[in-house]
């Protein structure tokens, strides 16, 4: 499944799995900065692409849910998760 993703987004396609969310890309061009800020040298960023994921509305339901009935679970103390 995931092979079959990243096909898709290496050629700039979106893919919604239902139930999870939406797999996409963006780009972000190349700029010219300032390094360091004030110091007048240039820097020129390369452009970018990022991947980019949007759960389903439906998963953060589920998420939401999970954590007010078992709040325990994600108190974020490792030590009462490992026992």
């Amino acid at each position: 499944m995931f092979e079959i993703i990243a096909q898709a987004l290496s050629r700039g396609e979106s893919v919604d799995v239902a139930g999870l969310g939406v797999f996409s890309t963006y780009k972000t061009p190349a700029q010219v900065v300032e390094d360091p800020p004030g110091s007048g040298r240039k820097t020129i960023t390369l452009p970018t692409i990022e991947p980019d994921f949007e759960p389903d509305p439906k998963l953060i339901k589920i998420i939401v849910e999970e954590i007010q009935q078992h709040p325990e679970l994600f108190s974020g103390d490792e030590t009462e998760a490992e026992e």
